[in-house]
Parts: C-alpha cells; structure tokens; sequence
C-alpha cells in the first residue's frame, strides 16, 4: 500500500511538473501558494505571494485545523514567500522569501534602486509577532527553491543568479550575407547549499553542486532544482542536470547519480523506507510527449523498475 501512494505522489507531481516546462532561462516564478502543518497537526500555516516588485502582498495565515477558523494573518514581506516551515517545537513559523530593500527612497517606482536578497524570518505562532531574520545567499538573487530536513534544522537552498554578458551575435543579411554584431546573452548561475536553519551559515559544502544556465543546451545541461531530503534526513537529491544526484547530508559527497532517464528529470521521491528513489522524467513538450517513472534502489544505484505513459 504504501508503495502504491509513493507511485501515485510521483506520478501527480509528474503531470504538474510536466504542464510547467518553460525555456531554460525564464526566470522561475515563486509559488503562489504554500502550506506547511504544525508538528501537532493542530495548525496550518497558508503562504500567499506574488512575484515581481511591484507585487508586495506576501502574507502568512494561521489556520486552526480542529475548528477551521482563521486564527491571524502575518505581514511584513517585502517580496514573495518561497517557503516555510514550522519550528521542531511548533511555536515558530520560519519563512523563506526574497526581500526588495531600497538603497534610498526614490520619488517614482521606476527609479527605484533596489538590493534583493533572501531571508529566513521566524515569527511567534501565538501572536504572529515578528521574532528575528537572518539573511541567506547574496545580494542580486533572483529567485530561491527550498526543502527543509525532516526534523526542520536544515534548509537545502537552491539559489538562482542572473547575469547579462556582452558577446557576438552572428546573423544573416538581407542577402543572406553573415553579419556579425555584439549583443548581450542571458546567463543564470546556480548553486545547491546546506544551510543551518538556526544561524542561515552553511554545514558543509555540497560536492559538484554549481550549474550555469546559458542558451539552447541549458535546459539540459543547466538545471539545479527540486532538491528533497529522504525521510531519516540523511541524503539529499536534486536535479542536476539530465540526472538525479544524491548527497550524504553529513559530508556533502555525492554519492550516488541515477543516469539514462528516458528525458529530463521532473520530480523526486523517496520511498518511506528510504529504501527506493523514484524518478519521474519527461521527453518532449507536454501535453503529447513521453513520461517515465523509474525506481531505483538507493544503495546500490540498481535499476528496480520502469513506468512509461504518454500525456
């Protein structure tokens, strides 16, 4: 039975994440909507946010699940909420979202100089009272993708940073003669970390785990993204690439790469035992292209079983 749900979570996130493909630079939108439960089960935290600057309107509801009443909102962001969690002992909420802080204040919104960065936040679950932050990564990201360990102390961060790069762009003429002018290419470096949710500082470092984004081969070749903790919180697995990469969350060495999907890796699962890893990919443009789920044995990387369908 259980292995029966572990199929069926990975293949709804297959279709999802299948309708979501987009070019391999667009810049990745935060989720409007994210939800986390207390560790008593008694309370549900709802994250609603938009993106972009213009876009200001992150909020937290406290929603009591025995009676289905709104207990309090939670404001204060200055840019989308990616993520959140309930502390070990439930009576914090920790948030992840990318912060717009203005260097001056300007007269104009569009002359706004603005310094973007990432931030932990905990705020009182009692009162909703703001408690402490601490920033995470560097100025400049653009958007953030988290996972937070099974008992809530680490934090796997997969940080995006946009670049513009002067380079030569090679086109034909009027008749088809080759000019050559310069333009600008659109780069986007990426990097999985360990952060310590307590302190935002990272563990350890994560072995192989920086990826640029940059033209047609990127959306092969530069994807870091989906990163998942197994359920004992001992490894960490991620798309890396055309792979799936799995690292040992105490040293931060890879030790495991699951190649020869039928395409590109969409969604990851760890089986409750821990014992399997499924991996759904897709190959093509969905609707219309191939899926596949395949199983495979942590330990030893072995190939256990394959799903194939159409969408």
């Amino acid at each position: 039975m259980c292995f029966r749900i572990f199929l069926g979570a990975v293949l709804f996130v297959t279709t999802v994440s299948a309708q979501q493909q987009r070019p391999a630079v667009e810049p990745v939108k935060p989720p409007s909507v994210t939800v986390a439960v207390s560790p008593g089960g008694l309370m549900l935290a709802v994250a609603r946010s938009e993106g972009g600057a213009a876009k200001r309107s992150g909020r937290v509801e406290l929603w009591n699940l025995g009676t289905g009443e709104l207990q309090r909102t939670i404001t204060g962001f200055d840019g989308p909420i990616w993520s959140l969690t309930f502390s070990p002992d439930g009576k914090s909420i920790i948030t992840l979202s990318t912060e717009f802080h203005e260097a001056k204040i300007q007269s104009s919104v569009k002359d706004r100089d603005e310094k973007v960065r990432a931030e932990l936040k905990w705020w009182n679950t009692q009162n909703g009272d703001f408690v402490r932050k601490v920033q995470v990564g560097n100025e400049g990201v653009a958007s953030v993708e988290a996972s937070w360990s099974p008992a809530g102390n680490l934090l796997a961060l997969v940080e995006r940073y946009p670049e513009r790069q002067l380079t030569q762009v090679t086109e034909r003429g009027a008749f088809q003669q080759r000019i050559v002018r310069p333009g600008f290419v659109e780069i986007e470096q990426m990097e999985l970390r360990l952060l310590n949710t307590d302190t935002g500082e990272r563990t350890v470092k994560v072995e192989d785990s920086s990826k640029t984004s940059r033209g047609y081969f990127s959306q092969i070749f530069g994807r870091l993204q989906r990163p998942v903790f197994s359920s004992d919180g001992k490894l960490l697995a991620a798309v890396a690439g055309s792979e799936v990469s799995l690292w040992s969350v105490d040293s931060g060495k890879k030790v495991l790469a699951l190649k020869k999907l039928l395409g590109l890796p969409a969604a990851i699962a760890f089986s409750p035992d821990d014992r399997m890893i499924a991996v759904a990919s897709i190959k093509g443009s969905m609707p219309g292209g191939e899926s596949e789920i395949t199983v495979w044995e942590v330990s030893t990387g072995k190939l256990l079983n394959q799903i194939k369908g159409r969408n």
